[in-house]
């Protein structure tokens, strides 16, 4: 079975502040009339795609101030049991983890902790592996980031395995 990730970023959410400040919690957040309707909206675009792409299975949340808002599951999660996706569903995240640390660093970068041309040794003083040619130059922060660092593409672990 392949197993897909769809993030949504819901792009209402903009005014959210000012209809914040007249909630005293999330609960009363969902339940005023433009986040209502911008919660419904999105649940039949995500279930429409899910339908119409074919998506085994999506499960789709939004989080404000650390509280979840919304969260849904559309599809199935095992198709060979059945069981439906739900909130709980967890996905391989793959390569989406390297959006979080792009991401990551340049909050890093926007508060003047790191930069861009930094030696990738300035902040690993673990980190030992040597370009295979000379005249490479230095792995930086930006060299891994744009994976134009020379490292190998793949290691010898098996991540790609098991369950």
């Amino acid at each position: 079975m392949r197993t897909y990730l769809i993030t949504v970023f819901a792009t209402f959410l903009v005014g959210l502040p000012a209809v914040s400040s007249a909630a005293d919690d999330t609960d009363a957040l969902r339940q005023h009339p433009e986040i209502a309707g911008a919660l419904a909206a999105i649940d039949a675009w995500v279930e429409g795609n899910q339908i119409y792409g074919r998506i085994p299975g999506i499960s789709a949340g939004i989080v404000v101030d650390q509280d979840i808002l919304w969260s849904q599951g559309y599809g199935h999660a095992n198709l060979e049991s059945g069981r439906a996706a739900d909130e709980n569903t967890l996905y391989s995240v793959c390569s989406i983890s390297k959006l979080f640390t792009a991401v990551s660093i340049m909050q890093l970068r926007d508060a003047g902790l790191v930069r861009l041309d930094d030696d990738i040794g300035k902040h690993l003083d673990w980190f030992d592996l040597r370009q295979a040619y000379a005249d490479s130059g230095p792995i930086t922060i930006e060299s891994l980031l744009t994976h134009s660092s020379g490292l190998p593409r793949e290691s010898d672990f098996p991540y790609w395995n098991g369950p």
